[in-house]
């Protein structure tokens, strides 16, 4: 079976509900109404509709669970209490 790209595969989809889950219909009017695009077979139809049911195309996306949590007043309080004697300019630097 030829990978369809996303849109190609959703066009294929939409028009198969469009005639009504009829996949001898739905390769005949996606052929007429995308002449320019590949023409899926009703069994390849059949197939896509099969794969996409079982693994739709949304995938969720891992989102980066690492957060900063270091507060900088906290950081500026620590740094003063382990060198009194530093400024606050240079404590904004090294934060």
């Amino acid at each position: 079976m030829a990978n369809y790209t996303p849109t190609e595969v959703v066009d294929i989809l939409i028009t198969f509900g469009e005639c009504g889950r009829n996949y001898r219909l739905t390769a005949r009017t996606y052929a007429e109404r995308f002449p320019n695009c590949r023409h899926p077979t009703d069994q390849q139809i059949i197939n896509i509709e099969r794969r996409f049911r079982n693994n739709p195309l949304h995938r969720e996306k891992r989102r980066n669970r690492f957060h900063n949590n270091n507060d900088p007043r906290l950081l500026a309080v620590l740094a003063m209490v382990q060198n009194p004697h530093i400024s606050t300019r240079q404590i904004e630097r090294e934060l």
